[in-house]
């Protein structure tokens, strides 16, 4: 499997980092051993992975949150959206949408 960090969803690791110094290490591994079947699915290829949080032990259900698009078929993970529970309890679909574009406005970028 293959992921593709972008500077959307790097900036986003940035702030959770500098309130929590594990952020990116916690978030990172998560996203490495990503199970489908594990993970909440959102619908239209997109997921709401759990991660405990390390630097507080509260687990996963006070950690970070990724939204990740996932490309089954060509085996690429995205990560969109990174967030602490303790910030926000959700997302809202806008959220979501405008990280996708942007994301995807990214790659296309990248990839011409």
């Amino acid at each position: 499997m293959t992921i593709r960090i972008t500077a959307f969803f790097r900036k986003q690791l940035k702030h959770l980092m500098k309130m929590y110094r594990h952020a990116e290490h916690d978030c990172m591994n998560e996203l490495h051993h990503f199970d489908s079947m594990q993970s909440f699915s959102l619908g239209a290829n997109l997921y709401k992975i759990r991660i405990p949080n390390s630097d507080i032990p509260c687990g996963k259900s006070g950690g970070y949150r990724i939204i990740a698009f996932f490309q089954d078929i060509k085996g690429v993970l995205v990560p969109l959206l990174a967030y602490s529970k303790r910030e926000k309890d959700n997302v809202t679909i806008k959220e979501i949408e405008h990280a996708l574009e942007n994301v995807l406005k990214e790659i296309q970028q990248e990839d011409a």
